[in-house]
């Protein structure tokens, strides 16, 4: 029940270090006036103790620091005087060598030692909790001071245990939560300290402090007061925060000490700083639920006093002086004074490192390129994988802080005065820190994304995803707007339409900036600092949050309280093409919120996200081959493997992941009606791609293709195809993806893959989308490993992956000298025809059925070119899918036969004009449908005399035939056919194309029956000669064939040898 008490104010506090730094000031007190412990570092406790609770690595790291920091000191104050060299430090000399020995220490240990240990055992050191190790290592080593390290550090520890002790009681019975300081926005310190201008201006504080407490006397409670107060002139908001409530407790610190029962109390030295912070501590819980109850978005946490303490350490001095102006006057003045010196120290060092470090080369200066979609490049930078521990915590803290300079150099651009949106400094930093910056146009958005990294494509910056655009300007004579909407996004998986739909909303709103959350919980929370950060920087008044709705629900807008003043509902319902509807919901309270916890939430289902997401990309129809894929692949070939004039493009690291979370699993398991939405095709349109409908000529779904678009100057990516297998088609061995990785390259590969394709009844096919020479890199072909980026590449490894098969047509070398006809190397030795895996036993009988000489990789010597081990495809299956690819390497002599693929605009008429209407159908099935006819009995004795029984029977016989499709062999023309003869005469005509010798074998010599008919699947004519009991196929193509070497008797081996196309093919009855 405790676990929801709701003690804090929901609007800041709950989420902060006050209560933490209360309970470890209430401790410390408390054993001061108990024991006398030195008081000294008041705010170490509450800090420690919350460092330990977020991450325990990083406070040990604070204590080592704080030790060598003790050491150095020591050293350098109390032990080095005993040799004369200088007198012995105290005081405010002692406090400013633990800040200046503060600084080199941490600039040893972040510097060098740091790295180091993330390297070597993978610790992921929290910069972002370490950047207070500047404030505060200072503070824990002065501790140590005055009685010793050996008696200070147990008493410390023993303060920060107990203050552990009572906050981890809170955190779990309590919404006190630290999640605030878990992310990079809980303090300015965190952005200025890991800067070294952040520092000198720090250091010089704490100098001046100290330089004028000696010459004029002045007094701020401590000289790191006025350094802290310095670096807070970033952001003058803070500076009059802090300032207006110092004097508030002050204030109310007087009021409470002039009523009883504190009138009657001694509140002098540590109570009075006790008591200036428990009543600042108290008057933030007043504010806090009374802002949460009357307006319950409004962050109260920012508009706190900067540094916790600070305030209170100003107004405990004020009521020691009983004077405010001495007190608040010569600190701010100090530190102004501070901030201005240590800015112009700053920019003197940038200045001498651009005279004394050499220029970077032109090439090496990053410019923003320009023509980016916006909705694209969101959605390609959210393909990233999980990032590795050291990298959200370094690399991704300085990516943040360099996507927020890019946004505020946007945001403060004006076209009027030229110039880009980003200096070509920002650009460097942002390249070199793992960032891309594009815009779309000049003056209007400009979007970055983090990039993977070439070497190891894991290895993602986890920077922000955002576009902001420029400022509008305000009219003549008015200030210029600050106000703004932020829309936020939180995808649920890589190729998510929802980064499009955030595009979409901020168009509509007018919106200035877009985020998206990461759904990774490490950089999700450098994601959230980010936008918050952003939106203070920027001045966004309004936030958007979308969200995907389950099922196809109407979309929705959820509200707390009312829909925002200027917030344009009808926009968005224009946007979506429907109707929004309104609801109310409870404010988001406790460890959870989030300035936007209590935005707007537009909730839109995902059909809808996809439909808008693809018309805002521009989504291609699917296109329609109405000829048969055979005919349309043959047709196209050329063009589906030439590269456009910009030469070859292989797709990017995050191109890949996207084609692979939104096509290429889609591709993998198509079936025969798919919904293909606007979203995937508009992703593969972003790709070069179409996706394609493929008929067989009688109007029969075929297969289903991506390829890339012939008209839009093609980037030479690969083609795939995948069969719509229907339910009367089961004679496949398996999923089997047919892979020609140089289709015009190597002459005949891309005939065999065809044909090894129709063969097998495999699933798949895949063609490679330009010559090997198109790059001079060598990544245009498949085969070399330098190509592993690639299309072609990604959809061999998902389907391999998926537990399926893999083929690839590859020739054998003109240079190689091998007599056979094909090798066939699984990546592993065969010895035996009883090891080669099941699913490839059909293609191993299929060559043997055409009488090819089939060697397999055994490990002899004249087999070893063939081992496959320089293709990347064997490579990646030897590891993955051991024994599920084979390489086919051809001889040339084989390829060109496969290559000679018939010629309809000459067969086609020429059999017209000899009165054969070519029908489509199944030549195999056929075959064996003439094999089963029976000749007709010999005619009775006296048959001649009874002339009109014979013409009755003359008559009944056509009728009988066209019922069971057999021809009436008679045993008399089964006498006089005979197979091999007319067999010849085709062969004949194959060899000279006389087109009467074509007549001829056709012609009708009632012996043997004559069919031409084109295969339905293969596509091929062909010619069977049929006699009771046998049938050959003859393939009419460019050129002769040889004869198979022996009659096949199953229906299965008939077809795939068939779909070859090699042989003629002898077809016997089954005994």
């Amino acid at each position: 029940m405790l676990a929801s008490l709701a003690v804090f104010p929901p609007n800041g506090l709950d989420r902060s270090l006050h209560v933490a730094v209360l309970i470890g000031l209430v401790i410390g007190t408390v054993f001061t006036e108990l024991f006398g412990w030195t008081y000294a570092g008041l705010v170490v406790p509450g800090y420690l103790a919350t460092i330990f609770i977020a991450a325990p690595a990083t406070a040990i790291f604070i204590i080592v620091e704080s030790v060598v920091t003790y050491w150095l000191v020591a050293g350098v104050g109390r032990w080095v005087t005993h040799l004369g060299a200088w007198s012995a430090a105290f005081g405010r000399e002692r406090f400013y060598l633990f800040i200046v020995g503060a600084v080199l220490v941490r600039l040893l240990f972040e510097g060098v030692i740091v790295p180091r240990v993330e390297a070597q055992y993978g610790y992921a050191h929290s910069r972002e909790l370490y950047s207070v190790g500047l404030v505060l290592v200072p503070l824990v080593s002065n501790t140590f001071w005055n009685a010793g390290i050996i008696k200070a550090f147990p008493r410390v520890g023993f303060v920060t245990v107990l203050t552990w002790v009572l906050l981890v009681l809170l955190l779990q019975t309590t919404n006190l939560s630290v999640s605030r300081f878990q992310v990079i926005n809980e303090s300015l310190s965190i952005k200025f300290l890991e800067s070294p201008k952040a520092q000198i201006i720090l250091v010089i504080g704490a100098l001046l402090g100290a330089r004028n407490n000696v010459k004029y006397g002045w007094d701020y409670n401590g000289i790191l007061v006025p350094g802290l107060l310095a670096v807070a002139c970033y952001e003058p908001l803070k500076l009059v925060t802090t300032t207006v409530e110092a004097l508030l407790v002050y204030g109310a610190s007087k009021v409470l000490m002039s009523m009883p029962p504190f009138s009657r109390m001694l509140i002098v030295g540590p109570r009075r700083m006790l008591m200036c912070y428990i009543t600042g501590f108290f008057v933030k819980m007043i504010l806090g639920f009374v802002l949460a109850y009357f307006w319950p978005g409004v962050p109260m946490i920012d508009y706190f006093g900067f540094g916790y303490l600070l305030p209170s350490l100003l107004a405990v001095k004020m009521w020691n002086k009983d004077h405010i102006g001495i007190v608040v006057m010569p600190t701010l003045q100090v530190s102004i004074t501070a901030f201005l010196v240590g800015n112009g120290i700053g920019y003197g060092l940038v200045k001498a490192e651009g005279l004394l470090v050499p220029r970077a080369a032109i090439s090496e200066i990053a410019m923003i390129t320009s023509g980016a979609s916006v909705p694209y490049e969101l959605t390609l930078g959210d393909t990233g994988p999980r990032p590795r521990p050291a990298a959200e915590r370094s690399a991704g803290i300085a990516a943040v802080e360099v996507a927020l300079e890019v946004a505020s150099e946007v945001d403060a651009f004006d076209a009027a005065r030229g110039g880009e949106e980003v200096s070509p400094r920002t650009l460097t930093t942002a390249k070199t820190a793992g960032l891309v910056v594009a815009r779309e146009e000049k003056g209007g958005w400009v979007v970055a994304r983090p990039r993977a990294s070439e070497i190891d494509p894991d290895d993602v910056t986890p920077a922000p995803r955002f576009a902001v655009r420029p400022r509008p300007k305000a009219e003549p004579g008015l200030d210029a707007r600050r106000g703004g909407t932020l829309v936020l996004a939180s995808p649920e998986g890589p190729g998510s339409a929802l980064s499009a739909l955030a595009h979409a909303a901020a168009e509509a709103l007018e919106a200035r900036a877009i985020v998206l959350l990461s759904r990774h919980e490490g950089q999700r929370a450098l994601d959230e600092a980010f936008a918050a950060e952003l939106g203070k920087r920027l001045g966004l008044e309004q936030m958007l949050v979308v969200e995907a709705a389950p099922g196809d629900t109407a979309p929705g807008l959820s509200a707390v309280g009312s829909v925002p003043e200027g917030f344009d509902v009808m926009a968005l319902g224009r946007m979506l093409g429907k109707d929004v509807t309104l609801s109310w919901r409870a404010p988001v309270q406790g460890a959870s919120q989030r300035p936007w916890s209590n935005a707007p939430t537009l909730r839109v289902p995902v059909s809808l996200a996809e439909e808008v997401g693809g018309s805002l990309l521009g989504a291609r129809e699917v296109d329609v081959w109405p000829l048969g894929l055979r005919h349309e692949l043959v047709s196209r070939l050329v063009a589906l493997t030439s590269v456009g004039t910009a030469g070859y493009r292989g797709p990017t690291i995050e191109e890949l992941r996207l084609f692979d979370a939104t096509l290429s699993r889609r591709m993998t398991h198509v079936g025969l009606e798919p919904r293909w939405t606007a979203w995937e095709r508009a992703v593969a349109a972003r790709f070069g791609y179409t996706i394609v409908r493929v008929h067989r000529p009688e109007g029969e779904l075929e297969a289903w293709g991506l390829v890339e678009d012939t008209t839009g100057g093609r980037r030479g990516n690969a083609s795939l195809f995948v069969k719509v297998e229907h339910a009367e088609e089961a004679v496949a061995p398996g999923d089997i993806l047919v892979e020609v990785p140089a289709p015009r390259w190597e002459i005949g590969t891309f005939g065999a893959g065809l044909s090894l394709y129709d063969a097998l009844g495999a699933r798949g096919l895949l063609l490679a989308g330009a010559l090997p020479s198109a790059d001079p890199r060598g990544i245009a072909d498949p085969r070399r490993r330098v190509s592993r980026r690639s299309f072609f590449q990604r959809v061999h490894e998902v389907w391999l992956g998926e537990g399926k098969s893999g083929v690839s047509m590859q020739g054998i070398a003109p240079e190689r000298d091998y007599t056979g006809d094909v090798v066939v190397s699984f990546g592993r030795e065969v010895i035996r025809r009883e090891q080669v895996p099941v699913w490839a036993r059909p293609m191993v009988e299929v060559f043997g059925d055409l009488g090819l000489r089939v060697g397999m990789f055994d490990g002899a010597r004249e087999h070893a070119p063939y081992n496959g081990s320089a293709d990347l495809s064997m490579s990646y299956a030897r590891k993955f899918a051991d024994g599920r690819f084979a390489l086919v390497y051809m001889s040339g002599e084989l390829r060109s036969a496969m290559s000679a693929v018939e010629s309809d605009g000459i067969l086609t008429p020429r059999l017209g004009r000899l009165g054969v209407d070519l029908g489509s159908e199944d030549v195999a099935s056929r075959a064996f449908e003439l094999v089963a006819c029976k000749a007709a009995p010999p005619a009775p004795k006296g048959a001649k005399k009874k002339k009109d029984g014979k013409k009755k029977a003359d008559d009944a016989a056509p009728a009988e035939a066209s019922t069971s499709r057999c021809p009436s062999f008679t045993a008399e023309a089964a006498d006089r056919c005979d197979v091999d003869v007319r067999l010849e005469s085709f062969e004949r005509y194959l060899d000279q194309h006389n087109p009467f010798d074509l007549r001829a074998a056709i012609k009708d010599d009632r012996g043997c029956h004559v069919e031409v008919v084109r295969d339905q699947v293969s596509r091929r004519i062909w010619a069977l000669v049929a006699e009771p009991g046998q049938v050959v196929l003859v393939p009419l193509g460019n050129s002769r064939v040889p004869r198979a070497p022996r009659p096949l008797a199953s229906i299965v081996r008939v077809r795939r040898a068939v779909a070859t196309g090699l042989t003629s093919i002898r077809v016997m009855e089954s005994p």
